[in-house]
């Protein structure tokens, strides 16, 4: 998940990040394979109200396959059966093709985080009754 991660984003989690997200129990990650290699994954974290997706990756060569937007389906479900009751996530202002893809399953702009990212970017977080 980690390679991956490396190869979607310029600065995404790194290393240490990845490994603690993958051993906290309030975590659950999704992947999805192709010949034993991850081309897709998500990690969602679940707080006891929401279930906040905390990343969302999937392969250049993978890409507009819906992959991403079968991620989001199944973490939806996740949610639903661990009784939280809404999803949650942040995404750059800049990448339009996610939150377009965001709009049409249903999420909503909640408001802007200004500087989210480390690197001074700004981020929409959306949210989605479940």
């Amino acid at each position: 998940m980690y390679k991956l991660e490396r190869v979607c984003f310029n600065r995404g989690l790194n290393k240490n990040q990845m490994e603690s997200l993958l051993l906290n129990p309030s975590a659950f990650s999704i992947v999805f394979e192709n010949r034993k290699r991850i081309i897709a994954s998500l990690i969602l974290y679940l707080d006891g109200v929401s279930a906040r997706v905390l990343t969302i990756a999937v392969h250049p060569s993978f890409r507009r396959r819906g992959l991403g937007r079968r991620l989001m389906y199944e973490a939806e479900l996740m949610g639903k059966r661990l009784r939280q009751n809404k999803i949650t996530l942040e995404v750059s202002t800049k990448n339009n093709p996610a939150i377009n893809m965001y709009m049409k399953l249903g999420f909503r702009i909640e408001g802007v985080v200004e500087n989210y990212y480390a690197w001074g970017e700004d981020a929409y977080t959306m949210t989605k009754r479940i």
